[in-house]
């Protein structure tokens, strides 16, 4: 039985505190106060550490090392395709493998289409020889697997026929996107059934690790990832324009005279939620754009990917009710078909709402397939609240699922072929919640297996057979008696380009200010300073590196992707100039990479 309960270590004790290394506990403790002044406010530092320069790959490597397939959640059940299209029932076994699927009839039959499994639908892979997994209904034990240039597969890469689930291609495919289908063969060679088509993107550089590193970043199909600006203009005492752009990756990076101007609102405040969300949800093998805007216009609105860099406005999706606001999305296959779902949370006086726009070959439709409701308090639901919401595979059988953290509830939704969004556990009611922290669904440590990046505090949570369990903390600070202390989850990227994750994240507590909140007054972080953890085989690493200075309040840190082809991901940094993009070298040194000028107000979001 899967569950959640684990999570209440969320709400346990950060570490100890101090200032420097006053402990001389290899610990990283507050830096000195200095004031912020407009022409300081970034400073780069690299801290003397033992493990560092790693050494880097700077030329191709090896034939990466075939893995085993991770562990499915024991005695969980799946459904499955059996060869008449009908509804079959696949169980874990105790070893954590999946069983072969068990066609009993069921009256009426329900069709089913037969079923990939990883890499899942529309997600980077870390190896250009990423492993391929399937279901096989009862009675078949042979299929062809075909990798193409485009989703009718006119255009073969390349494919065998196989005996089994899985299958690795031999060799390196190029990058960019390759999509991919299986056929189950009966005794004689004939085809039983072909399954839906997939995609997954391949990345510029080859790695020993075999997993997935994110979503799609590319709108235009060079094979460059994007990057995805949000800024305000004027203050936030008046009503503020708010300009959603793209920047187009390329051999140079990102600049000003290659973007789009996607969107163009207005916010009444400023802080309230902005949610980006990226995948690909018509299938045509670029990237999509779901962009979420509460107190603006209210609205959601998705943006589809063109190669002339062009991107289409698709209609504005529907909410629950007059009172509803979007306060969260994702995109993830949550029915399994090949084309990435939208999950919606909305915020209204006193409800959270949930909506699930199905995705296919047209695009989203305007209103929801599914609607429902989130577990939340609702006496703190409010369009100003953010939902988070991640997508990834928790329980291992090739479905999305969606991660919602509403105020102070956990939800999480099972992909399912029936795309029912049903709660099949209880919510988990905890002290705090992310809000404006951030939220990422990752595979932290390379298992194969969804995990969450959370903040605040800064935390992963790893997954082990379909339960959110063990945690790390990713912070370094307790704050004095009577502080709030915040912390914000970037996006995460291989910004080492190792073929794992690495987790930025900014920790707000070297400057405070007086501030009234629902619990009394109190002193709040407002300034604070970038750190980045590292990934490894064992998760992210506690130990962070590459620290920044001076980092003002709310500004928005994360990795947009690989936007020069260069197979390292860039860090992207917000402010009210506009974005710094930086990147990473062998010393552990941040190295500018270009910057982009913003409109007078500042960047509310990169992505």
């Amino acid at each position: 039985m899967r569950t959640l309960a684990a999570v209440a270590l969320l709400s346990a004790a950060v570490g100890a505190c101090a200032t420097r290394d006053a402990a001389n506990d290899g610990g990283l403790d507050a830096a000195p106060e200095r004031p912020l002044t407009d022409a300081a406010d970034v400073e780069l530092k690299v801290w003397e550490l033992d493990f560092l320069p790693w050494d880097r790959p700077t030329v191709d490597l090896p034939p990466p090392r075939d893995r085993d397939a991770p562990r499915c959640p024991a005695a969980n059940a799946a459904l499955c395709a059996c060869v008449d299209g009908a509804e079959g029932l696949q169980v874990c076994e105790d070893d954590g493998t999946w069983a072969r699927c068990e066609c009993a009839r069921h009256e009426p039959p329900t069709p089913l289409p037969p079923r990939l499994v990883a890499p899942l639908h529309a997600r980077m892979v870390s190896s250009q020889r990423p492993t391929l997994r399937w279901v096989l209904p009862a009675g078949i034990a042979r299929a062809r697997v075909e990798l193409c240039d485009d989703r009718p597969c006119t255009r073969r890469v390349t494919g065998a026929e196989v005996s089994g689930t899985s299958w690795r291609p031999a060799e390196r495919l190029r990058p960019g996107v390759v999509f991919w289908r299986v056929t189950g063969l009966r005794a004689d060679g004939a085809s039983a059934w072909t399954s839906a088509t997939w995609e997954f993107g391949v990345r510029h550089r080859d790695s020993e690790v075999d997993t997935t590193l994110g979503t799609f970043k590319d709108f235009n199909g060079d094979t460059y990832d994007d990057l995805v600006v949000v800024s305000f203009a004027g203050t936030a005492s008046q009503p503020r324009p708010v300009q959603f752009e793209v920047f187009f990756g390329g051999p140079e990076g990102v600049s000003m005279s290659r973007r789009a101007l996607v969107r163009s609102t207005v916010s009444r405040s400023g802080l309230t939620p902005v949610s980006l969300a990226t995948g690909d949800i018509d299938g045509d093998g670029l990237a999509d754009l779901l962009t979420a805007a509460a107190e603006m216009d209210g609205s959601t609105v998705v943006f589809y990917g063109s190669r002339d860099g062009v991107l289409r406005r698709g209609p504005t999706l529907t909410r629950q009710g007059p009172s509803g606001q979007p306060t969260g999305a994702a995109l993830g296959d949550f029915n399994g078909d090949g084309f990435d779902d939208a999950f919606l949370g909305e915020g209204g006086a006193g409800f959270c709402g949930a909506a699930l726009h199905l995705g296919g070959p047209t695009g989203l439709p305007v209103d929801p397939s599914v609607d429902g409701l989130l577990d939340c308090e609702d006496q703190r639901a409010s369009p100003e609240i953010p939902t988070p919401i991640a997508a990834g595979d928790f329980s291992g059988d090739g479905y999305a699922d969606f991660f919602a953290w509403a105020p102070r509830v956990l939800n999480l939704r099972y992909g399912n072929p029936g795309a029912s969004i049903e709660q099949r556990e209880p919510a988990y009611r905890y002290l705090t919640y992310v809000g404006y922290g951030g939220m990422w669904a990752a595979d932290v440590n390379s298992d194969g297996a969804t995990d969450v990046f959370a903040a605040p505090p800064a935390n992963v949570f790893y997954s082990h057979g379909g339960m959110l369990s063990a945690r790390t903390s990713l912070y370094a600070y307790e704050p004095p008696p009577g502080w709030i202390i915040e912390h914000k989850a970037g996006r995460p990227g291989d910004l080492n380009g190792d073929g794992r994750l690495d987790f930025p994240v900014v920790e707000y507590c070297d400057d405070i200010v007086p501030e009234d909140t629902d619990i009394g007054r109190r002193e709040t972080c407002r300034v604070g300073h970038f750190v980045l953890h590292l990934g490894d085989a064992g998760g992210a690493n506690r130990m962070p590196v590459a620290r920044i200075e001076r980092v003002a309040y709310r500004s928005p840190i994360g990795s947009p992707g690989d936007l020069d082809g260069d197979g390292v991901d860039e860090l992207a940094r917000g402010g009210d100039d506009g974005v710094s993009i930086l990147q990473l070298d062998a010393m552990s040194v941040w190295q500018p990479r270009g910057s982009i000028a913003s409109v007078e107000g500042g960047v509310r979001a990169v992505y």
